[in-house]
C-alpha cells in the first residue's frame, strides 16, 4: 500500500496524534498487525511519542484510516489533534527539514 500525506502549503500548528493499543497476535490471530502500522506510519514520517502514541505535523486522519481499514485495526486506534504539549519544541526540531520543505 503506498499512500503519502497531503501536501499542504503552511503548517497550521496543529498536531496529528494516533494512538494505538492493538491485542496481541494470539488475540487476532493474524499477523503482526501492530509493526505494520508501525511501519506504516514510520514511511509517513510519523514519529513515535512513546509506545503506541505517534504524532505528525500535518493533516493525515483519512490515510491513517485508510491504512487501519486494510489491516482490520480500525477499531483499535483512535486519531485526534493537538495544539501543544510538553516536549513540544524537541519534535518541532525533528521535523524542522519535512516542515521546510512544506514551505517551498
Amino acid at each position: 500500500m503506498s499512500l503519502t500525506i497531503p501536501h499542504i502549503s503552511r503548517w497550521d500548528k496543529k498536531w496529528r496524534v494516533v494512538f494505538f493499543s492493538i491485542p496481541d497476535q494470539s488475540e487476532m490471530k493474524s499477523t503482526n498487525k501492530r509493526q505494520e502500522l508501525r511501519n506504516h506510519l514510520l514511511r509517513l514520517k510519523f514519529i513515535q511519542l512513546q509506545k503506541g502514541v505517534w504524532i505528525h505535523p500535518f493533516p493525515c486522519k483519512e490515510i491513517v484510516e485508510k491504512i487501519a481499514e486494510k489491516l482490520n485495526i480500525l477499531d483499535y486506534i483512535k486519531i485526534g489533534e493537538l495544539i501543544n504539549f510538553s516536549g513540544q519544541k524537541e519534535i518541532v526540531e525533528k521535523f524542522k527539514i519535512l516542515l521546510k520543505r512544506r514551505r517551498k
